[in-house]
């Protein structure tokens, strides 16, 4: 089976062809049907350059704080939905992992995954129902990919860093066109998703 610390090494080593980045929706307060406010609104608004590698706070500043921050360390779930839906995961055919703590009491986890590195200590989910249960009360796993040799590196890999307000999916460039075609989910391509 492929490992968590496999995917570090394909992620960090530039295996795949393309890399995605959908970066989560800030949403106006108070708003009667919660309206997304997209990065590239955000960057026309504040008359900042929008590139790849931007980060919510050169978009965002202290003093204009009037829009509700886009969620970090976890997707939300109308963009882990379409990924998952879009890379046709369904059942069990994945390998997913948390960090640190689960969101959710009673969520089967996987056996035979476990990552522990510095700050950062994984568990694994059993299949697509427990990562939509997950994503629904709030915490997304941070790592998922097809479950597969532990030799070859996946087909695609999709990262929520803890730390930040994007979601990335590492992939062939058949499936970064699609993604990047995903109606009503802002999304741009990285030349380095290492340094993002």
């Amino acid at each position: 089976m492929r490992t968590a610390a496999n995917c570090a090494t394909w992620w960090h080593a530039g295996v795949f062809p393309a890399y995605v980045r959908l970066p989560h929706p800030a949403y106006i307060p108070g708003s009667p049907s919660d309206v997304e406010i997209t990065w590239r609104e955000q960057a026309r608004a504040r008359g900042v350059r929008l590139d790849p590698s931007v980060s919510w706070d050169d978009l965002d500043a202290e003093a204009d704080r009037i829009l509700q921050r886009p969620v970090v360390g976890t997707s939300p779930e109308h963009i882990m939905a379409a990924v998952l839906d879009l890379l046709h995961v369904e059942g069990g055919d994945l390998v997913s992992g948390f960090r640190d703590v689960l969101p959710v009491p009673d969520i089967p986890l996987r056996d035979d995954f476990w990552l522990d590195a510095p700050g950062r200590h994984h568990c694994g989910l059993v299949d697509r129902q427990a990562v939509d249960v997950a994503t629904a009360a709030g915490r997304s796993p941070n790592l998922l990919w097809p479950a597969g040799d532990d030799a070859i590196a996946p087909p695609w890999l999709v990262v929520v860093e803890i730390d930040d307000r994007s979601t990335i999916v590492a992939c062939s460039r058949e499936i970064a066109d699609r993604l990047l075609g995903l109606p009503g989910i802002e999304s741009w391509e990285l030349r380095d998703p290492v340094t993002t």
